[in-house]
């Protein structure tokens, strides 16, 4: 884990990670959903990569590609 990720698990709730050849990858954290939402959008619509935002529970998973996406809450 990066040190700036390491620094925001603390306040963060929202993982946006990408989708590689030896699995998800964590990219960026957000404290609200929605804008972990948009951020994931706009990554990947740029770089046509998949990619997911899940709560650090794993309640909330939403996966995103350059066709759609789709979120889930999860008992």
């Amino acid at each position: 884990m990066s040190q700036r990720m390491h620094d925001l698990s603390d306040s963060a709730v929202y993982t946006i990670q990408q989708l590689t050849q030896n699995g998800w990858d964590s990219k960026t954290e957000h404290t609200n959903r929605e804008h972990a939402f948009w951020h994931a959008r706009v990554k990947s619509e740029t770089d046509g990569c998949t990619y997911r935002v899940i709560s650090a529970e794993a309640h909330v998973v939403c996966l995103l590609t350059p066709n759609g996406s789709e979120c889930w809450e999860l008992d």
